[in-house]
């Protein structure tokens, strides 16, 4: 079907290049030595967690390249990205219906430049407009912090795009179609979020 195929696309076209840019636009904390962290395609949601009838999007799951990551930055996050990406990762996940699921994650050296990097607020106005959104309060039970949940229109559907910061990793996950909601996106947050200790002890 080929809204199921090219609506996924879309949404990893606005989300893959912005995910860092989803941040509360604070300055950075002091500079925290962290340990290695799981590469990223660990961290992102799976089908199994989504429910029935997702399937994965080929062409929206890859990792996330350095040069994909500088696109749409600030000077101060694009130096920030330079001396501290280690690896990213996206995962697309479509069913029929123009339903669509992004998740992303993308690890750093130290949680002092990824929270640079998330505090962006050019590649904050950049998605905004791209996905023809506004920035809402964030739902009690959302993970991470800084954090931003933006509202828009993605194909003319509803489109929520979380993005929050745990440590030196930065995670997103997006939702759209006719019945996505806040609730969802933060169930799929907080399932993603769980992913991180998880891999860390395994």
């Amino acid at each position: 079907m080929r809204v199921r195929r090219t609506a996924p696309i879309a949404l990893l076209a606005l989300a893959a290049a912005l995910a860092a840019g989803c941040g509360d636009g604070t300055g950075a904390s002091a500079a925290k030595s962290a340990p290695p962290l799981p590469h990223p395609k660990r961290l992102v949601l799976h089908a199994s967690d989504l429910g029935p009838g997702y399937l994965p999007q080929a062409s929206a799951t890859k990792p996330i390249t350095l040069a994909h990551e500088l696109l749409h930055e600030s000077v101060a996050a694009r130096a920030a990205d330079v001396r501290a990406y280690v690896a990213g990762y996206s995962a697309g996940f479509a069913r029929p219906a123009r339903v669509g699921v992004l998740s992303e994650a993308m690890t750093y050296r130290d949680a002092a430049a990824a929270r640079i990097v998330i505090g962006d607020a050019r590649a904050v106005a950049y998605i905004t407009r791209r996905l023809h959104a506004h920035a809402i309060a964030v739902p009690p039970g959302a993970p991470g912090t800084p954090r931003l949940m933006l509202a828009g229109t993605l194909e003319g559907l509803p489109a929520y795009a979380y993005g929050w910061q745990r440590g030196a990793a930065l995670e997103l996950v997006a939702v759209f179609g006719r019945h996505a909601t806040l609730s969802r996106v933060v169930a799929l947050a907080r399932t993603q979020d769980a992913r991180l200790p998880r891999a860390i002890t395994s």
